[in-house]
């Protein structure tokens, strides 16, 4: 018997939707190694878009996306290695300042 990831994997070639469920694998993978490298601010940093090859990946501060920094070409090697390099070519780091507005 298949595995059920490899029967998903042919059902969604043949309506035309392994792209963005690829993708989908792909942040989540992105995600999954994001919060192992910051296990105690697992929101702090996150894969949010796939575009063109390029991860865009967000940080809550900029000290953060400082620290992001650093694992940048890691990330980037594990998800190579995993889903090819055409998947992902590149990983673009953005900072969102998300705290409270101070009036």
């Amino acid at each position: 018997m298949d595995k059920l990831s490899e029967l998903i994997k042919v059902r969604l070639g043949s309506h035309h939707l392994s792209a963005a469920s690829q993708s989908s694998e792909i942040l989540f993978a992105a995600n999954k190694i994001l919060v192992s490298h910051f296990p105690t601010m697992p929101e702090a940093a996150k894969a949010y878009r796939l575009e063109g090859g390029k991860l865009f990946v967000r940080a809550e501060n900029p000290v953060m996306a400082q620290e992001l920094w650093g694992v940048q070409a890691q990330l980037l090697k594990a998800l190579q290695s995993t889903f090819g390099e055409k998947a992902v070519q590149k990983v673009v780091l953005k900072w969102f300042d998300i705290s409270p507005e101070v009036d």
